[in-house]
């Protein structure tokens, strides 16, 4: 079956351009992801500005310090403002989507298209529209948090790896009495990535192979810093 592309945004295109009052609920519908700035400059001009480095002077600190004691309740009266505005218009933009959604099926089935019609809509179902968005979003937010645990195991185990290694080395080659160049290799060896080798037997035998290709990968970018730690420390 051939889908008809051209056809499609031709008549979507027809729909918005004769229901104009669908780009008011198309821009409240994407309105829930926005953000602004704002900044504030102390008087005084050049005096009290921040240093080249990008860190503030004792003046500025100072001044920032007093400006903050002087409006705190204004401050927190401020953010807690733009906290609510922000929770409003996520709601406005959930219940435009829901809106939009009838007045473009109203559209398709050659009806009356009202506003206040798709805010009566979009309100009454609003909890059905968020729930689908969220359950939408669920799958995305659960690989995000399953790549977390992923980079945090191999974080770890790329960091305990060495660590641990040189622990040992230093240990045994204390108490074996081996020769101090003994102990300095043994010592820089222990300091070594985990081997690609893990990977593959960890793929051979069914363990846990993402973790520990995840531990490899990190270990091996990690042992920038641990191989030069080791260096100094032995030579």
């Amino acid at each position: 079956m051939k889908v008809d592309y051209i056809g499609i945004l031709k008549k979507s295109w027809n729909v918005t351009w004769r229901y104009k009052i669908l780009w008011l609920f198309g821009l409240f519908a994407g309105a829930g992801g926005g953000g602004g700035t704002f900044s504030y400059s102390f008087p005084g001009g050049s005096s009290t500005s921040s240093s080249s480095s990008g860190l503030p002077t004792g003046a500025s600190a100072a001044q920032f310090e007093a400006f903050v004691q002087r409006y705190a309740v204004l401050i927190v009266i401020v953010a807690l403002f733009f906290v609510v505005l922000g929770l409003l218009l996520w709601m406005v933009s959930v219940a435009a989507r829901g809106g939009l959604i009838h007045l473009v099926n109203e559209a398709e089935e050659r009806r009356d298209v009202h506003a206040a019609a798709g805010w009566h809509a979009g309100f009454s179902k609003w909890w059905r529209v968020f729930a689908v968005g969220f359950l939408a979003d669920l799958p995305v937010g659960f690989l995000v948090i399953v790549m977390l645990v992923v980079l945090a195991i191999g974080t770890v185990g790329a960091i305990a790896t060495p660590l641990t290694g040189m622990l040992i080395a230093w240990g045994y080659g204390t108490l074996a009495g081996l020769k101090p160049l003994d102990q300095d290799l043994l010592f820089i060896f222990g300091a070594l990535p985990p081997a690609v080798t893990n990977f593959i037997f960890a793929e051979r035998y069914e363990q846990e192979p993402d973790k520990v290709a995840s531990i490899v990968m990190i270990g091996n970018a990690a042992a920038l810093f641990f191989i030069p730690l080791a260096l100094a420390l032995r030579l």
